[in-house]
């Protein structure tokens, strides 16, 4: 299988598809991180930004088409800058 890189219109479209079946909102995209695509998310819990408490919740969305929730870990190196 050829491994296909995703450009950032295919990896929004799968931190989309994902963040839809929670229930949550996408909020965007953030960065690159190394070969990942980054994403902000809007919990379903939040009316806004503003009631968001504690590390931001993030997709990670990897060149070969997989995306998931970043762990309670990766949301706190995020914050420090060293999300590998």
């Amino acid at each position: 299988m050829n491994m296909q890189v995703l450009n950032e219109a295919q990896a929004q479209n799968l931190a989309e598809t994902l963040v839809r079946q929670q229930g949550d909102k996408l909020l965007g995209f953030d960065r690159m991180y190394g070969k990942q695509y980054i994403y902000n998310v809007l919990p379903k819990e939040a009316a806004s930004v503003d009631d968001c408490i504690g590390p931001p919740t993030l997709v990670l969305v990897s060149a070969n088409g997989s995306a998931r929730y970043a762990t309670p870990s990766e949301q706190e190196r995020y914050i420090t800058g060293k999300l590998v």
